[in-house]
């Protein structure tokens, strides 16, 4: 008699850990600029809240696990309807860019890649109406976008992001040789279908607007090759 397997615990929230010499100045630079409000503060490692259910924590590389110097092998895509908008925000705002603004009808997604104070790339995307997306898009139709409410996102601090910029989830991009293997994994351990299936990339569900995304590993992403998620 093969016994019945229970079903995974839900993820309720994602957050991704990025490592700074500076942590200040990472924490100034989000909360400020891009607006996202801090949850908890525990001096050295800061965490906020990026979309609905999704977080990011800076922490202080010499209280963490990992150096600053290490090879920024991660890329933290904010999902928006208002792509446009952020690039003439930030673009605005004097924030690095990496290459321009795509945006093309017909295309799958547009967007495009920012630099935070210390490397780390940001893409900003929207996940277009396309075959591509036909199982991602019924999933964010389920969301409302996250917007700054004028509060202070942190003591003292209240963003300079337009209320009309929102965030209707995150996506972190890993990089892998093995993408079949990689896929096996995520379907064992998370016990989740693809979402999105790009051949080079892929985009699982985790939390409810937080997904994992894994690409072939030729360089470090971005919009260079043709697109991000």
């Amino acid at each position: 008699m093969t016994q019945a397997v229970s079903p995974l615990p839900p993820i309720k929230a994602t957050n991704a850990f990025y490592y700074y010499a500076d942590v200040d100045a990472a924490w100034n630079f989000y909360t400020r600029v891009l607006g996202f409000s801090t949850v908890a503060d525990y001096g050295f490692a800061k965490m906020l809240r990026v979309g609905p259910s999704s977080f990011l924590t800076l922490v202080d590389e010499e209280w963490g696990m990992h150096s600053s110097n290490e090879p920024k092998s991660a890329t933290l895509a904010i999902v928006t309807e208002e792509v446009e908008g952020w690039w003439e925000y930030l673009s605005g705002a004097g924030v690095e860019m990496r290459g321009s603004l795509g945006s093309e009808e017909g295309r799958p997604h547009d967007g495009f890649v920012a630099v935070d104070p210390e490397g780390y790339l940001l893409e900003f995307e929207r996940f277009n109406v396309h075959p591509e997306n036909e199982a991602l898009m019924p999933v964010l139709r389920e969301v409302e976008s996250l917007y700054p409410d004028g509060a202070e996102t942190a003591p003292g601090v209240v963003s300079q992001r337009p209320e009309n910029l929102g965030v209707h989830g995150t996506v972190l991009w890993l990089y892998y040789n093995d993408l079949q293997r990689i896929e096996t994994f995520y379907r064992e351990a998370l016990g989740v279908d693809i979402l999105v299936d790009q051949g080079w990339a892929k985009v699982y569900p985790a939390s409810e607007t937080g997904f994992i995304g894994d690409r072939k590993s030729v360089g470090v992403g971005g919009w260079g090759g043709g697109g991000g998620g």
